[in-house]
């Protein structure tokens, strides 16, 4: 069968692009012949039908064609983290794109000088990767434990991660402010200082302000207390390159702070210092936020951290244990993170707490040792169904993703899945209903309860779903 690609060369003829040594080019190649548009719009149009608005506005439209042939197409890139949350998360898509246009597509990273221009001038990029992090070349004000290197990536986190990577090698170009939220030990902490501790590395220059959003409300008090609020306002606009701000919500409500804070924000923003931030809940989220702070932190990029699937968790407490040079066999590490599914504070505190109890006791570690010990830790659910697992079985029935259930979409063909995942969480685990909300992305109990409810309700209505619903119980070992 002759591919659409083929068609279209064979009318409007071959386009010309990179050298043959496939160098990056210095700039994108020149729209001087019909097919490119033509195929590139094409391909545009084939990945807009398969994502959601915001992950094609996201991922797909900064991309620029750099070169259009028979042969292949060179999609350029803005870095190569961005490249990677593409491979990682769209592979496939973009394998059937290939199909359906008979041209392999590779990835390129343009030069500076091509990437879309941001809105505000930032620091002189770093032309070299984040250097790996080193004892000297870390930030003295903030946790030396918080580096990228100990922070171990998965589907829950990856997208925070590889947003923060993009900050750290172009700070104040790209994703200004980044906004980083998420339930309670998930990793958002760790990843405000790894980013600050990278950009320091790269240029010790740079002067960063970390603080708790307590610790700044403290210092306006004080400032506004001691009538030294001029000094205030000029460390915080004149003597700042790289400001992070953890748990950001803690604003709610305090006006003044809010004030200073606001004239702060725009005073760095119009300079191209990068902002990050990190809260508990998307700004429009946080309760008595005014509404030109509430507007500020959306302009920028958001990004949200999970709580961590089972094999993420296992993952974490590998390397947790080879960091503290513990020998914990693996089915222990299993058991941990089959039971304990909340966040990854619990995670490593449990592995803590049983090594050192072991040490304390002289006796090795075993599954049997571990359950007496961490007992009022480990959530006791029906043997072989967890959230983790309703959430894979009702995702892959439904044709989504684990996160598309995690997220906050109202589209119907999300929404009903993710009420049918939350019903049988509630049925099938002990889990409590803000335990339910929290792995759905930390919804609140109120809208796990109601979905319980509805599909109560649509059982005594709609036998297909009822049906559906008995399979899904059958399929995850118990009968509903």
């Amino acid at each position: 069968m002759r591919s659409h690609f083929s068609t279209i060369v064979e009318n409007s003829g071959e386009i010309a692009g990179l050298k043959d040594d496939r160098q990056p080019s210095s700039q994108t190649v020149n729209v001087t012949d019909s097919a490119q548009p033509q195929l590139w719009n094409s391909l545009l149009s084939h990945l807009e039908e398969a994502l959601q608005p915001e992950e094609y506005a996201l991922w797909i439209q900064p991309l620029q064609p750099v070169q259009v042939t028979a042969k292949e197409i060179v999609a350029g890139v803005p870095n190569r983290f961005f490249e990677q949350w593409i491979r990682d998360n769209f592979s496939g898509l973009f394998q059937r794109a290939e199909q359906e246009f008979g041209v392999p597509i590779r990835f390129e990273t343009l030069p500076e000088a091509v990437t879309t221009p941001s809105t505000t001038t930032g620091p002189a990029p770093a032309t070299d990767p984040v250097p790996t992090a080193t004892a000297s070349s870390l930030h003295p004000d903030l946790n030396f434990r918080y580096t990228f290197e100990a922070f171990v990536p998965g589907s829950s986190n990856q997208f925070a991660h590889a947003s923060c990577l993009a900050v750290s090698e172009h700070p104040g170009a790209r994703y200004n402010p980044l906004f980083l939220y998420g339930g309670v030990g998930l990793g958002k902490t760790h990843l405000l200082h790894a980013t600050g501790h990278a950009i320091f590395s790269a240029n010790n220059n740079v002067r960063v302000l970390y603080l708790s959003s307590e610790q700044f409300m403290n210092e306006v008090v004080n400032a506004i207390r001691f009538e030294r609020i001029d000094e205030l306002r000029h460390r915080f606009r004149n003597q700042c390159d790289l400001l992070l701000i953890d748990d950001i919500q803690f604003l709610s409500g305090k006006e003044r702070t809010q004030i200073e804070f606001f004239h702060i924000f725009n005073a760095l923003y119009e300079r191209g210092k990068q902002i990050v931030l990190t809260s508990d809940c998307v700004p429009r989220e946080i309760p008595a936020l005014e509404e030109r702070l509430r507007s500020r932190f959306e302009c920028g990029l958001i990004a949200d951290i999970q709580p961590p699937e089972f094999e993420h968790r296992l993952a974490i407490l590998r390397k947790k244990a080879a960091d503290l040079g513990l020998r914990i066999p693996d089915d222990v590490l299993t058991f941990l993170a089959t039971y304990i599914q909340s966040n990854v504070r619990e995670l490593e505190g449990a592995l803590t707490r049983l090594s050192a109890k072991a040490s304390f006791e002289g006796r090795p570690v075993d599954v049997d040792f571990a359950r007496r010990v961490l007992g009022d830790l480990i959530e006791l659910t029906t043997p072989g169904v967890s959230a983790d697992r309703i959430l894979k079985v009702v995702a892959e029935l439904h044709h989504l993703r684990v996160s598309d259930l995690r997220g906050r979409s109202r589209k119907k063909n999300i929404a009903r899945p993710r009420q049918i995942a939350m019903y049988l969480c509630r049925q099938l685990t002990d889990l409590s209903l803000p335990e339910i909300g929290q792995r759905f992305g930390g919804k609140d109990h109120t809208t796990v309860l109601h979905s319980v409810r509805k599909i109560e309700q649509l059982r005594q209505e709609d036998p297909e779903l009822d049906t559906l619903i008995q399979g899904l119980s059958r399929t995850l070992g118990r009968p509903s």
